[in-house]
């Protein structure tokens, strides 16, 4: 008789020492589910943060290359009508020039034409 209340003692404690084992492990299994959570939230927030730093980076740098592309574009414009201005310059300095060597030739010929009247008359 001892014997069996012994026996079933013993398969009473192994019962409440296993609860107890059970309520341990799911314990602990609790907590490193938390903290894994926590590190999760951390990981997500950190990694919200680095992709806001990004994105704004990103937006800065295609609004200096959006000013860049203006600026190149403006300067282009100003390119183009200098072009255009030069190009009239050089047709009026090539009309000019005519001008004077028509102007020069004429007047050669009319010192021609004084120099050889004034030949005949000697």
């Amino acid at each position: 008789m001892w014997q069996s209340a012994v026996t079933s003692s013993h398969e009473d404690w192994a019962k409440v020492s296993g609860a107890f084992d059970s309520a341990n492990l799911a314990g602990k299994l609790s907590h490193d589910t938390v903290a894994q959570v926590l590190s999760s939230l951390e990981l997500s927030r950190l990694l919200r943060d680095t992709s806001v730093f990004y994105k704004m980076d990103a937006k800065e740098a295609y609004d200096r290359s959006a000013a860049l592309l203006s600026k190149a574009q403006q300067d282009l414009a100003t390119t183009q009508r200098n072009a255009q201005l030069i190009a009239g310059l050089e047709e009026a300095t090539d009309g000019v020039a005519g001008s004077a060597n028509r102007a020069i030739d004429a007047a050669k010929k009319v010192s021609t034409e004084i120099e050889n009247k004034y030949k005949t008359k000697k």
